[in-house]
């Protein structure tokens, strides 16, 4: 968490969108490998990139011609909307007509 502080403290958020739409390709897959880490578990740069339309940036690049660039793209949009907390969140039960309750995934 330090690093993202130092990183958030000094500005990076916003230069890494800047550089989002680089003819770059290897540029592209490294912002959003960076954006995905300082997104982890740091609400503060949730909200920013949330309040900046962050996501619409990241959404153009899934269509991106580098599969590398898709697939740093898809992890950083996953830190964005959520993280592993999520993921061990409990899981629904419904209950069949025979009374019992069942477990099932979602």
């Amino acid at each position: 968490m330090a690093c993202q502080l130092d990183c958030w403290n000094h500005q990076l958020m916003p230069y890494l969108v800047s550089l989002i739409n680089t003819d770059d390709p290897e540029l592209r897959l490294w912002v959003c490998l960076c954006l995905g880490k300082l997104l982890h578990n740091f609400d503060q740069a949730k909200f920013w990139c949330s309040s900046e339309k962050v996501y619409e940036h990241l959404t153009r690049l899934l269509a991106d011609p580098s599969p590398d660039v898709r697939a740093a793209c898809i992890y950083a949009l996953s830190k964005f909307v959520g993280d592993e907390a999520s993921l061990k969140a409990p899981r629904p039960k419904w209950k069949e007509k025979s009374g019992m309750v069942k477990s099932q995934s979602v």
